[in-house]
Parts: structure tokens; sequence; C-alpha cells
């Protein structure tokens, strides 16, 4: 796990600070004031360094604004880890800290972690698939009674653990949550900076932040909703997946060698998708995925009008909640895309 130049910051404030039995107490506005940071990412700062055992916290203060950042810190950890900015081995041990920390507050509960949304593109493609799938075969004439069962039995497995992972509020609402805040810091601090109480440099370092975490929560968005790698080749790519399949089918190359060339091409591939710059085209194409799920759930209670399909109705409504919460989405980015172009202008 590799230590950023923030990281170092840290680290050098934390030694300058008065020790007493070995430890340090942290007042996180005066060590964002004097790193030049947010508070936000001085609490994520310190708990990479905790998950890199350069640090231990010990405790962290009991009020509501501590728990909010470390949910907050949790789902930008997240957004880093879909959007491929952040090594499965790092998310998992920083992400498991910063759970710990969350958790070892009196007035938390394990509801209070945010899930991880890592399966969740997974599923939506499942569930997809599935209802695709009994739509071509309650319209067939030689249709069982038995696979539709088992279908049906799927689908339904799939739909309870989307709702476990998009949680009461619905799919997406941490995403807009996540946007409203990064808006909100921009304006306080484009505010302060315009009245002189927030220097220039200072703000410029908020309005980058603000495009970054805006474009992790866009290409997380995509991977979750959209679908995955395939649509993102370019022919190259896949004339060269094609042909190391041949060479596998005749034996040109061994089952391992074939694992670890794939494995080189979607590395390729995965830092093409991180030189692409995220824009509202990827919100305007989640929609319309659901849109095409939504259409299909309600053709599928059309045809299946014989069929228990009761639980569908709860689908469509969470799709239908879904749609309106990207749309909000939608009008964050393009707020902060505004701030963004005004600072840097």
């Amino acid at each position: 796990m590799s230590i950023r130049r923030e990281d170092l910051k840290l680290i050098q404030h934390l030694t300058s600070l008065p020790r007493r039995g070995g430890r340090v107490k942290v007042v996180m506005k005066e060590v964002a004031e004097a790193v030049g940071l947010d508070e936000l990412r001085v609490l994520m700062g310190l708990i990479r360094l905790q998950s890199q055992g350069l640090i231990s916290v010990a405790a962290v203060p009991d009020f509501s604004e501590a728990q909010s950042q470390l949910e907050q810190a949790i789902r930008l950890l997240d957004y880093s880890f879909l959007s491929g900015k952040v090594a499965e081995y790092e998310y998992e041990i920083v992400r498991r800290t910063m759970a710990e920390l969350l958790l070892s507050m009196p007035t938390s509960k394990l509801e209070d972690v945010p899930p991880s949304p890592s399966l969740m593109g997974v599923l939506l493609r499942r569930r997809s698939l599935l209802v695709s799938s009994l739509i071509n075969y309650l319209g067939s004439k030689d249709k069982s009674p038995a696979v539709v069962e088992d279908l049906l039995r799927a689908l339904k497995e799939v739909e309870e653990s989307i709702v476990r992972l998009e949680g009461a509020k619905g799919l997406g609402s941490e995403a807009l949550e996540t946007l409203s805040k990064v808006r909100e810091r921009l304006e306080e601090d484009l505010l302060r900076a315009t009245i002189g109480d927030l220097p220039h440099e200072r703000l410029i370092e908020t309005a980058s932040w603000s495009s970054e975490v805006m474009d992790e929560v866009l290409e997380s968005l995509a991977k979750q909703f959209l679908n995955g790698e395939e649509e993102e080749l370019s022919p190259e790519l896949k004339s060269e997946i094609e042909l190391l399949k041949a060479r596998l089918v005749i034996g040109e190359v061994s089952q391992d060698e074939y694992d670890f060339l794939y494995q080189e091409l979607t590395r390729r591939l995965a830092e093409s998708m991180r030189r692409r710059k995220a824009d509202i085209a990827v919100l305007e194409k989640s929609v319309e995925k659901l849109r095409e799920q939504l259409e299909a759930m309600m053709s599928l209670l059309k045809v299946g009008t014989d069929l228990n399909l009761q639980f569908l109705n709860g689908s469509i409504d969470r799709l239908q909640r879904t749609l309106k919460i990207l749309e909000g989405v939608t009008e964050e980015v393009k707020r902060i895309k505004f701030l963004v172009e005004h600072v840097q202008a």
C-alpha cells in the first residue's frame, strides 16, 4: 500500500504535536488548517495510516458529525474502488478499518455501515437477464412449469439481494448525498474565497477534489448500471481477446497462460477507462438501461398474469424511485461542473 503526499503531511504534523502517554489528541479542524486539507480528507488519511499500522486511532468522539464523516468516507472509498483508482487489497483493508472505527462509536450500529456496492452491477445485469429469459420462456409453446419456477426463484433471490444492498433510501441515494455534500463544500469555499477568508490556492484544491469525486461517482455508476467491460472494448482489444481464445482452443497457450494474458488485456482496458473523462452521458446511459428494465418488468407482469409475481410490484416501485434519484444526481453533477468551471476560469 503506497503512502501519498498528503499522508506524509499528516505524519509530519502528528509528530509535531505534544504527546501524553505516547498519545496525541487530534482536533480535526486544527489539523485540516495545518496541512491544508478539508476535514474529511484528513479523516481518510488517518484511517489509511492506521490500516498500514503506522498509527492507532484509540477513540473517536461520540457525536453525530464524526459518525456522518466516517459514513461519507466509506462511500468515497467505495467510489474510488469502483472507478478503479484503489486496488482491491487496499480497499478491503481500509474499508474494514473504517467500519471498525464506525462501529466502535456507542451511538452507531451495524446498519450505519454503508453496504458495499461492488456486487450491485452484477446483480442488476443478472436481474435484466432473468427478466428477459422469463419473458421469452413464457411466450414459448413448450414451456416447463419447473423451469419457470426456477427462473422465478432466481429472480426473487436477486431482488432480495438488491434490496439488502441498496438500503432503505434507494439505489443511488448515497451518490446523491455524496455529491450534494461535495457541492455544498465547494460553494462554501467559493464564498469564503470571495470575501477573502480563504486563499485562492485552497479554493483551487477544493475544486480539483470536487471534480475528482464527481468523476469517481460517475464511473462507479457506469460500472453498476451499464453492461460492463464488453461495452467499452475497443475493436483492437476485442480482436486480441478473440485471438487469445482461439490460441487456447488449439492448445497454443495453456489455461494458466491464457488467464495471465487475459488479465493483462483487462488491465489495459481498466487503464484506458481511467483515462476517459467521465461525463453526463454516463448518467443518461444508466437511466436508459434502468428504463429498459422497468419496461421489461411491466411486460413480465402482463405476460405472466397466471403466475405469482407480487414481489415484482416492489421491484417496479424501487426502479421508479431510483430513476428519480438519478435525476437528482444529474442535477448535482451539472451544478458541480458549473462551479468547477467558474473557479478554474
